[in-house]
This record gives C-alpha cells, sequence and structure tokens, in this order.
C-alpha cells in the first residue's frame, strides 16, 4: 500500500483515477483552482511514471472530469473547458501509455450538461 500527494494550491483536485491493463495508476483532475487540467501516472508500486498537462489548444480553463484505459494501455480523458464566447464545452482526449496526446475531440453543450463516467474499454 501507498500514498501520495501534489499539492500546488488549496484548489487543486483529484476528480478521476483509472487503473491500466498493467496495473499502472492513473489519476486525473485539475490544479491552480480548475485552469489547468492535470494527468499523472504512477506504477503499481506509487512512483511517478510521468506528469502532464492537458491542453485542448483553446487557452480556456479545463479539468479531467472522467478516465478510462483500454487493453493495450490507452488513456482517455474526458473532461471540460469554460469558453467565455462559447459556455461549456466537453473534450475526449486519446493519450498513449506515454503519455502523448493521440488525438482530441470537443463540443460546445448546453451550459447544465455534465458527464462524470466513461465506459470502461
Amino acid at each position: 500500500m501507498w500514498a501520495t500527494e501534489y499539492h500546488l494550491s488549496s484548489q487543486d483536485q483529484a476528480a478521476a483515477v483509472t487503473i491500466d491493463h498493467a496495473g499502472y495508476i492513473v489519476v486525473g483532475g485539475w490544479i491552480n483552482g480548475g485552469g489547468d487540467a492535470i494527468l499523472r501516472r504512477y506504477t503499481p508500486s506509487g512512483s511517478l511514471v510521468w506528469s502532464r498537462s492537458i491542453s485542448t489548444g483553446t487557452g480556456s480553463p479545463e479539468s479531467v472530469m472522467a478516465l478510462s484505459s483500454d487493453a493495450v494501455g490507452n488513456i482517455y480523458a474526458v473532461g471540460r473547458q469554460s469558453v467565455a464566447s462559447e459556455g461549456r464545452n466537453w473534450f475526449v482526449q486519446k493519450l498513449a501509455s506515454d503519455g502523448a496526446v493521440q488525438w482530441t475531440d470537443r463540443t460546445t453543450v448546453s451550459t447544465m450538461a455534465k458527464t462524470f463516467r466513461i465506459a470502461s474499454l
């Protein structure tokens, strides 16, 4: 058993976790009060493998809300961003097991829309 802490400010939050096919743990959430989405991957014994900020290229505040992984170790992050001219956007981002972004898709939805889960793959 192990524990770790990642703390930049009192407004940081982990909002999602997934365990991949090899037992690695991926944690997602936000830092800086929801201004920056973040993903961190740990070994099964708790050592940090990598840490990535998530950006969809809009420069708007982003948060990871749900995570999943597939049988080959790809990671899928679902999150939201607030864009003043568009309202609330949702994004899905696929990352390889090394944290490299494979693709990003985003859409504008009602400001009341929420999602907090993604299906297991």
